[in-house]
């Protein structure tokens, strides 16, 4: 079963996660992705931003979103979101940020997300994760451990904001 974008978006994602594991075959696998907090600070920021100045998710919203951030001193949270690639257009824009709701894990949280479904991991990704990873000097490993350290170290390790598990019974 793969799941990308859609658990973090849910009320609740752990309820969407096992209804997963509820049609999951017994020796299958789940992957999936939600968003990691710490890679999608500047997005949380410019979030917070959207809210605190009531903008809605209109045309005329996202594009005065957009020119605010990119007025914004190179020095504010929510100044980076300007490199994103969906801050590029609208469309992508209001997918960005405007969801109506959205979940934001930290390691620590997503183990226990998955441990409470009943489920253990099997690996972490994406792959380019991976390689950055390997290239701090930590080896590749499912312990979420090792993985929690080096995000801590270097927030942009999942740098397309999203954390990417595959999972089992």
């Amino acid at each position: 079963i793969k799941s990308t974008g859609v658990l973090h978006h849910m009320e609740s994602p752990l309820e969407g996660l096992k209804a997963l594991v509820r049609v999951l075959r017994p020796s299958g696998t789940i992957k999936f992705s939600v968003y990691s907090r710490a890679a999608r600070a500047a997005t949380l920021a410019a979030i917070e931003l959207r809210k605190s100045l009531g903008i809605s998710p209109t045309t005329e919203g996202i594009n005065e979103l957009r020119n605010i951030i990119r007025a914004l001193p190179r020095d504010h949270p929510a100044a980076p979101v300007v490199n994103s690639r969906d801050f590029g257009t609208r469309a992508g824009c209001r997918d960005l940020l405007f969801h109506v709701q959205e979940h934001n894990f930290t390691i620590p949280e997503l183990v226990e997300l998955v441990e409470a479904a009943g489920l253990k991991i099997l690996s972490w990704g994406p792959s380019t994760s991976v390689t950055k990873l390997e290239s701090m000097g930590y080896p590749n490993t499912t312990d979420w451990r090792i993985w929690h350290e080096a995000e801590l170290k270097r927030p942009g390790l999942f740098s397309n904001g999203m954390y990417t598990l595959a999972v089992t019974r």
